[in-house]
């Protein structure tokens, strides 16, 4: 039998790295739309969240204050006609800062003490049909203390798990207990985002960027996404790095055994 190692067989070797498990990926840039919706005790959060989106991830980018319900759904529906009014829409980015409160599925507390439900906010776009099958992710950062009867064993929103979601969704909402952890969040976020966006997907960024509490996620997204594009992500790059150390020893097999 041929030794398969010999140059007779080397030289016929055709390496074609296969990338078909990789995770695909949600379509990014200008066209991907982030509404930053703010109360009045939150707007140096809102600008450095706003400058992040807008300078490192390159997406359209509003942010709006708001003091009580007709302020807050007014922004929603001018986000909406926005979305409608694109040509091909590929996503939104909904971010409420504000305060708020664990009871009954969350809800967010506008500034003369209003009440808005999670929920509110993300079923008026999850039956958007220009929006069907692209990512629609809501980020809640509230500053409360999560109560007992809301919450399950591991502090993971009840109703949050009865949320029928047609797919391409995640409910991010983070919920620090102190005003110090809270800023914490947002300036760990924005400075992942700025140094990792293109290799780490907004899963690993929001676990990570406190460590005094996770956030909850809920998500029933089909692909990953990444707050930056890149032509080679980190995962790519070990497949390249791999063929390249193999085809260094193939040929260096060819040239020991001529």
């Amino acid at each position: 039998m041929d030794n398969l190692l010999s140059p007779r067989y080397l030289k016929s070797i055709e390496l074609k790295p296969s990338i078909e498990l990789l995770s695909d990926e949600y379509e990014i840039g200008r066209h991907f739309v982030v509404q930053i919706i703010y109360g009045d005790d939150y707007k140096e959060r809102a600008d450095l969240l706003f400058n992040t989106m807008q300078d490192a991830c390159q997406f359209t980018v509003e942010r709006t204050p708001f003091q009580n319900i007709q302020d807050f759904f007014d922004i929603i529906q001018n986000l909406k006609v926005r979305i409608e009014k694109q040509r091909k829409p590929v996503g939104v980015f909904v971010i409420v800062l504000c305060h708020g409160k664990a009871a009954e599925g969350g809800h967010l507390f506008c500034d003369n003490g209003d009440k808005i439900a999670f929920s509110e906010v993300w079923d008026e776009f999850i039956k958007m049909e220009a929006l069907n099958r692209k990512p629609k992710i809501f980020l809640f950062q509230t500053h409360f203390v999560p109560t007992r009867d809301a919450f399950d064993g591991v502090n993971r929103s009840k109703r949050l798990y009865d949320v029928a979601a047609p797919g391409a969704d995640l409910f991010l909402i983070s919920r620090n207990i102190a005003r110090k952890s809270q800023d914490n969040f947002i300036d760990n976020f924005c400075e992942y985002i700025r140094s990792h966006g293109k290799q780490v997907d907004i899963f690993e960024l929001a676990t990570f960027a406190t460590h005094t509490d996770r956030p909850l996620i809920v998500s029933t997204l089909t692909a990953r996404f990444f707050f930056q594009k890149s032509e080679t992500r980190g995962y790519t790059y070990s497949i390249l790095e791999g063929v390249a150390q193999i085809k260094k020893r193939i040929q260096g097999q060819i040239g020991g055994n001529n």
